[in-house]
């Protein structure tokens, strides 16, 4: 216990002499500058005695001991305005060989007593001002260097920002660029195919969602199973996999609970963990309503894409697409065996089944359609120049003009005569239909339309209905559109 004080006297200075180190100026500097001290003491001593001078300058008016430790003091501070003080002390108890050697150091020393208590006051004062104004200086470089450090930091964060900000503007610009393209693309869902449309929402799938693998299975309740109804992306060994139960499959937990499935869902749930089969990235419900009718399944993407927004993207296509892909499917429960052999077009039978759908379904009730008849006067001569192949070949590719020039909305039909096409407008009303009609005119007249390079004349009869918004009876719509059509034949 006695050797206590000594030991906490001890780190006390070793603290002092840490904070020296850390603060003070480096050893090497201190050093320097003494050796620069003590080098003009001896220098101003050989100088007082060799050259023409009393000793210790008594008679010189500026007394370069004096000046020199005020220098010193000013220039380099307190310690070393000291230390310049008492070397000039000291070389006054030095012989003055040019002076005579009757001189006595302690009468040196007597005559500047006045003038040497006024130089150590001198030397304090002035030590002083320097260390204050090196302490200033500090201050101010600190404050300098600590500004510099802020603004250089500001400017990365500023260049950071800068880039996170044209990043997040370049996101919302390609969001709202896809969200523009998806909502134009929606429409080319609506076909009177089952396995043209699910192609169709696959290639947006690959387009919107970067998947390179992924495919669309359709519920079979009777006996609880899927089917793969369409697909990208698979190997030829992976096409022999054309149908899964709906029991301990992702697909048919998608199925049961009407739920989207996503791989993140794993690391939670252990019964999906049982379920997967490492085919399953994201699983989407396809839904009429509240019935789900089958499932899309992305099973190989890019890992950067798999993110929310992707997510979201492929929930916004699928229940924007879902009414299209559930019109086709109707179209093709409809249609069934009933095509036109050569322009695999449905039947006039499929079109009465169409309307009469349409006019009792509760869906649809309020809402207008239309009917229009086309019929190319010229038929019989053309088909009897060029044959049945060539001219329903002919017949197709107007009809796909015609199904585009309305965005993709209206179905084709065949009607009763074989050179009669009919078409099926949903949700217009009698002007949208009579605006339609003069486009479509105006389209097929500013074509050529060829065969064997040979140019066809589409002279097109034309007749159209509209149900309104009230009752809707079928035979009486087809009635008014075949009057029409009747009336444009009559005319010279």
């Amino acid at each position: 216990m006695g050797g206590m004080p000594h030991e906490r006297k001890g780190k006390r200075l070793e603290g002092i002499r840490a904070s020296w180190r850390a603060n003070g100026p480096p050893v090497s500097q201190i050093l320097k500058k003494s050796l620069e001290v003590v080098a003009v003491a001896v220098i101003v001593a050989i100088a007082n005695r060799l050259g023409p001078f009393e000793a210790g300058f008594v008679a010189s008016p500026a007394n370069p001991y004096v000046l020199f430790s005020l220098f010193a003091a000013v220039w380099f501070g307190t310690w070393y305005g000291f230390l310049a003080l008492l070397l000039s002390l000291i070389s006054l108890f030095i012989p003055f060989p040019r002076q005579g050697p009757s001189l006595d150091a302690m009468q040196l020393v007597a005559t500047y007593k006045i003038s040497f208590l006024w130089t150590l006051v001198a030397v304090y004062v002035f030590g002083l001002v320097h260390d204050n104004f090196l302490d200033q200086l500090g201050a101010k470089n600190k404050f300098l260097r600590k500004a510099a450090s802020e603004k250089s930091r500001l400017d990365t964060e500023k260049k950071a920002l800068v880039e996170v900000n044209r990043d997040l503007e370049e996101r919302v610009l390609r969001q709202q660029e896809s969200i523009t393209s998806l909502f134009a693309r929606i429409r080319d869902l609506t076909t009177q195919s089952v396995g043209e449309t699910l192609a169709i929402l696959l290639d947006m799938v690959r387009q919107y969602a970067w998947a390179t693998k992924a495919s669309v299975w359709i519920y079979k309740p009777e006996d609880n199973s899927l089917e793969c109804e369409a697909t990208i992306g698979w190997e030829e060994e992976e096409k022999g996999l054309q149908s899964i139960p709906s029991a301990d499959t992702i697909e048919g937990w998608v199925v049961r609970n009407n739920l989207v499935f996503s791989a993140r869902m794993l690391i939670n749930y252990a019964n999906l963990r049982k379920m997967d089969k490492g085919r399953n990235i994201l699983a989407f419900p396809i839904s009429f309503g509240k019935t789900v009718w089958g499932v899309l399944n992305i099973e190989d993407m890019p890992f950067s894409k798999f993110n929310l927004y992707t997510e979201k993207i492929l929930g916004v296509l699928l229940e924007l697409g879902s009414p299209a892909i559930e019109r086709s499917v109707a179209n093709e429960r409809l249609m069934f065996t009933q095509l036109h052999p050569e322009t695999s077009l449905p039947l006039y039978p499929v079109l009465r089944r169409k309307m009469e759908q349409w006019a009792s379904s509760s869906e649809y009730q309020g809402s207008g359609f239309s009917v229009i008849i086309l019929e190319l006067s010229k038929f019989d001569a053309i088909m009897s120049k060029y044959g049945e192949k060539k001219v329903f070949a002919l017949i197709r590719r107007y009809m796909g003009e015609i199904k585009a020039l309305s965005g993709n909305v209206l179905d084709l039909y065949h009607y009763r005569n074989e050179g009669q096409m009919a078409l099926f407008y949903p949700q217009i009303d009698f002007d949208g239909t009579a605006l339609f009609c003069f486009d479509l005119l105006g389209m097929l007249n500013g074509k050529v339309w060829q065969i064997d390079e040979d140019a066809v004349p589409m002279d097109l009869l034309m007749g159209y209905a509209n149900s309104g918004k009230g009752r809707v009876d079928v035979d009486s719509i087809l009635v008014a559109a075949e009057e029409v059509l009747g009336k444009q034949k009559r005319q010279p």
